[in-house]
């Protein structure tokens, strides 16, 4: 059985100090706050990590991330600064990151593998793994709509994302392509891969949920976002006596990531316009991990008086205040 490395302890949210970091050293409140920043500062490769952590992390962690995404990664590497400031940062936000706890940070693991996390051999992987193992891309109607359940779809809108989960379900289409996986590409432009999902959905009144995703919908130009919306919600009172039986939901995992999107972010305007839609947060950690901050404390209650069907992934007590 694998040692657990990580001690599960509810803690105050508290953002972590970025100037410990020599790459964000200089780095003011106003730029760490700036969703531009943020975007143009995303760590894309092992130089710009280096650039980041410098002396702080031995030579052979580098060389560890190197290996994995030359061999079995299955993500291109996509880090924004708040996310890169969450690993290792200690509870109070102020720790020094070492080698050492680089390694041992459940942050870390999910977002950003190292060569050295993986079993050899077949124990890599489950032996039920596959390219898409939630077979999406078997259950299309149309180009990017998966149609699994009688009355809920998942609408893949794009694919890319604002950050690269290192252990993506989706990583047969999301991302750039790696050594490991070249990925399934969408044929139809977007403007048309749209106009067939909506096509379908108005020949299938049965489907009472439209889950928006992707990717994320974060990447997703606002006027895009919005007419989508606007003809399916459209398409939803013309055939229903009942609109607030039908709904559509936003995955985004901004929130966590990158907080200065969501607060700038227009998305909560569409919501408005369209009262049975939810926004979800999705992101597969807990306030308990590392990535549970004071950054992301703020823009997650802002969302919930802006917008009360916002909903978030969250399973401790700590948590439970932020999203009510």
């Amino acid at each position: 059985m694998l040692e657990q490395p990580y001690e599960y302890a509810a803690r105050e949210l508290v953002e972590p100090d970025w100037r410990r970091l020599p790459g964000f050293a200089d780095v003011t409140d106003e730029q760490w706050r700036s969703a531009q920043w943020q975007r143009a500062h995303c760590v894309k490769n092992v130089r710009q990590l280096h650039g980041v952590y410098g002396d702080l992390l031995d030579e052979s962690f580098y060389a560890d991330v190197e290996a994995d995404q030359a061999g079995r990664a299955t993500m291109s590497l996509l880090l924004p600064p708040q996310m890169v400031n969450t690993m290792a940062a200690g509870g109070d936000g102020t720790a020094v990151p070492t080698t050492a706890r680089m390694l041992a940070d459940p942050v870390r693991r999910y977002m950003l593998p190292v060569a050295s996390d993986r079993l050899p051999g077949a124990a890599a992987s489950h032996p039920y793994a596959a390219r898409d193992s939630l077979h999406e891309h078997e259950m299309w109607a149309v180009e990017g709509l998966t149609h699994r359940y009688p009355t809920k779809v998942l609408a893949e809108l794009l694919s890319t994302c604002p950050q690269y989960c290192g252990h993506c379900t989706r990583m047969d289409l999301v991302g750039n392509s790696t050594p490991a996986v070249a990925k399934l590409r969408f044929e139809l432009k977007p403007v048309d891969r749209q106009a067939a999902m909506l096509d379908y959905l108005r020949r299938t009144p049965g489907v009472r949920d439209v889950v928006v995703s992707g990717g994320d919908v974060a990447n997703l130009p606002f006027r895009t976002l919005e007419a989508f919306v606007a003809s399916r919600m459209s398409r939803t009172l013309s055939i229903s006596s009942r609109p607030a039986t039908n709904a559509s939901r936003f995955l985004n995992g901004r929130l966590a990531t990158s907080p200065p999107e969501t607060t700038t972010s227009r998305t909560p305007g569409v919501a408005r316009r369209y009262s049975s839609i939810a926004v979800c947060r999705s992101t597969g950690f807990s306030s308990n991990f590392s990535l549970g901050t004071a950054g992301v404390e703020l823009p997650t209650r802002s969302m919930r008086v802006q917008w009360p069907q916002y909903c978030g992934q969250v399973d401790s007590s700590s948590a439970s205040t932020l999203v009510g």
